[in-house]
């Protein structure tokens, strides 16, 4: 009895899921130098270290005491998806100054509430002319 309770468990967990799809790696691109917002297209992520936004930050040796940084991911998206509504959800552990999607700002001042309200998202519907389908598009966040 008590597999049948946990398959139908993991089958409702997985019909849950399967309604997004998610076009970001969790691995990131993340600097501590050279993090202004003011030349947002002439970013080189070339020589930036990786972090995984799975992971524990400090486990991967970045700390708060780090200071101000930007994280960039680059993805592609598929030709297919030009109509689909595509939605931004953000839940970092840190201050957010600014969220741009191809130099476009989306969002940002979204306060560290590590201990006030631990796992809180933020969401940003994306504009439909944000993306560039079947090219490579960018998130950039300081």
């Amino acid at each position: 009895m008590k597999n049948s309770y946990l398959f139908i468990i993991l089958y409702l967990l997985l019909q849950a899921g399967l309604f997004a799809q998610n076009f970001l790696s969790p691995i990131w691109k993340i600097s501590f130098n050279d993090t202004s917002e003011t030349n947002l297209n002439q970013i080189n992520t070339t020589g930036w270290k990786e972090v995984n936004l799975i992971l524990s930050w400090e486990r991967q040796d970045y700390f708060w005491l780090d200071g101000n940084g930007c994280i960039i991911n680059d993805f592609t998206l598929p030709d297919e998806k030009t109509n689909s509504k595509f939605i931004l959800t953000i839940g970092l552990d840190c201050d957010i100054k600014s969220i741009y999607v191809n130099e476009k700002f989306i969002g940002g001042n979204l306060p560290n509430q590590f201990w006030t309200n631990r796992g809180a998202r933020s969401e940003f519907i994306l504009p439909y002319d944000c993306l560039l389908k079947g090219k490579r598009n960018r998130i950039a966040i300081f």
